[in-house]
């Protein structure tokens, strides 16, 4: 079973259905929105303290008026890593003696539900720091359909999740 604990209370198992891993997204993946607002929040509040405090050029605003613009930019550049930080903190995955599962969603629930007896193909994507740091995503596709059906994405040892997977596959 995988160490990361879940809640599952989201989970409707099938009489004779047992959980096999679980998981969620690591949530190092919210760091490039956290360092754009981070560099762009810097960046507001240079600005505004280059207009008001070192060019003596008269504006047609008060300085308050343009502190309360560094404000409002850096509030609304607050919006992507809260909404980043929520969806993966809200995203889970199950695999089960039957099924692959993957819940998703902030203020509603969104589960996707892949039949272990249906998955004809897995994939494993790294790039260069998944590789170095050793996380990635698990594509799954089925028999018939147009590519991966189901994406477990950002996880930390995502061979964890492809081993247990290919056991079950060759257990149906």
């Amino acid at each position: 079973l995988c160490e990361v604990e879940t809640d599952t209370t989201w989970l409707s198992l099938d009489p004779g259905e047992e959980i096999v891993w679980r998981g969620t997204p690591r949530i190092f993946r919210i760091a490039s929105d956290v360092a754009r607002f981070v560099g762009w929040s810097l960046v507001a509040f240079v600005v505004a303290f280059v207009i008001t405090r070192v060019l003596n050029v008269p504006l047609p605003v008060p300085d308050l008026a343009v502190w309360g613009g560094a404000v409002l930019w850096t509030l609304l550049q607050a919006v992507a890593p809260v909404k980043s930080y929520l969806e993966t903190g809200n995203t889970d995955y199950v695999l089960t003696t039957e099924n692959v599962y993957k819940k998703t969603g902030v203020w509603s629930e969104n589960v996707t539900r892949v039949g272990v007896d249906k998955i004809q193909n897995t994939q494993l994507r790294k790039d260069f720091f998944g590789n170095t740091f050793d996380y990635g995503t698990v594509l799954i596709s089925t028999a018939g359909g147009g590519g991966a059906e189901l994406a477990i994405a950002d996880l930390d040892d995502p061979d964890a999740l492809r081993t247990a997977l290919r056991t079950q596959i060759a257990q149906v």
